[in-house]
């Protein structure tokens, strides 16, 4: 067995070990936003069963507001459903902490060269979903 989309031998063996048993419960990371995302990330490029995937998803919309700018911006690669990502917007525009932890980071912009503010790349993502949502885009 050749995996080569996951770096962390814990959130792979979790997975292994859910294929087998359908047990979260045994999962050390449940709180953990980015072996979560890791998570989600392998069970998107792996195929794995949707059950693991919206387990993963759902912990990583309750994660910690630090986390909700990161989130906003990879849910179309992560598959997110629109009313995720709207959620995400909401709670990425009205929660300070969120609001703050985006203001020091940068993120590749869409040339992928560049390096854009990630609030402000966050922002836009979060009304872009807002908007859609809105007048039905």
């Amino acid at each position: 067995l050749k995996i080569t989309s996951c770096k962390s031998i814990e959130v792979v063996s979790f997975a292994l070990r859910y294929l087998y048993t359908g047990d979260v419960d045994s999962c050390t990371f449940q709180k953990d936003s980015t072996k979560l995302l890791e998570l989600l990330q392998f069970c998107r490029s792996e195929d794995l069963p949707s059950s693991l995937c919206a387990w993963a998803a759902d912990g990583l919309l309750q994660s910690e507001s630090g986390f909700v700018a990161t989130l906003l911006l990879e849910a179309p690669k992560l598959g997110l459903p629109p009313a995720a990502q709207r959620f995400l917007a909401y709670r990425f525009i009205c929660d300070d902490a969120a609001w703050q932890a985006a203001a020091e980071a940068e993120v590749n912009g869409h040339n992928g060269s560049s390096k854009v503010p990630m609030r402000s790349a966050a922002l836009t993502t979060a009304l872009s979903a807002l908007e859609s949502a809105q007048f039905g885009a």
